[in-house]
């Protein structure tokens, strides 16, 4: 039996969207490796671009779905993805090919452009990667704040998907709508700052990210045994 890696995450976009291999190096550097750290020990998703098609053709190559378990798309919707049929065609045959096992396949659209949502009639519905304006990536002194913002919604969201269907596969029948949040135990000390740190913290989550956090204060009932 071939054995099969449990993820593996491909990222497209259209060639002349030149910031894209700026977000895909981002992707890869956190889930692959670090490429400007070589020895330092990586998380290892294999991480595969697809932006630029062979000499004779219109479009990039295509994926092999079998090589893994789950497959994550992430499609990086700018305007000139938006402006190419063939970009548009070779998204349609990715969300064609995830139709048949929506469990294990999913596409991830981010919104790089005003009309990124019309880029698919079958993505209208999905909620985008939103990006409130797309030139801070070219804003030295905002980039990183966007990239972070758009690698950890992915990231999240690769973390539900895992945890979704490892629960799925124990069921008999599978939920495809949506995964439960990721929930995030924050550590603290209640004798000295950290704890306002920690409050901080939460409260970022809580209001910018799709996390669940969990914090003693407010989720251990009174009464209740800390330990349990």
């Amino acid at each position: 039996m071939k054995f099969k890696i449990p993820l593996t995450v491909y990222i497209t976009w259209h060639p002349k969207y030149t910031t894209g291999q700026e977000i895909a190096d981002c992707f890869y550097s956190a889930l692959c490796r670090d490429v400007t750290k070589p020895l330092v020990r990586s998380i290892g998703i294999p991480v595969y671009f697809r932006y630029d098609p062979p000499p004779t053709a219109a479009q990039p190559i295509g994926i092999d779905f079998s090589e893994s378990e789950n497959t994550a798309i992430i499609v990086l919707v700018s305007n000139e993805f938006l402006l190419d049929k063939n970009y548009r065609a070779y998204l349609y045959q990715l969300l064609a090919a995830c139709r048949e096992d929506e469990n294990n396949r999913r596409i991830f659209p981010v919104a790089l452009a005003p009309n990124a949502y019309n880029v698919s009639k079958d993505l209208t519905a999905v909620n985008f990667v939103r990006v409130d304006d797309p030139k801070s990536l070219l804003d030295p002194q905002q980039k990183n704040k966007t990239l972070n913002h758009i690698k950890t919604s992915i990231v999240h969201e690769l973390c539900r998907m895992l945890l979704n269907l490892k629960k799925a596969s124990e069921e008999k029948q599978a939920v495809v709508s949506s995964a439960p949040p990721v929930k995030l135990f924050i550590s603290h000390s209640k004798h000295d700052d950290s704890k306002k740190q920690a409050e901080l913290f939460r409260d970022f989550i809580n209001s910018q990210l799709q996390l669940k956090t969990f914090f003693d204060a407010n989720n251990i009932a009174y009464g209740s045994n800390f330990g349990d």
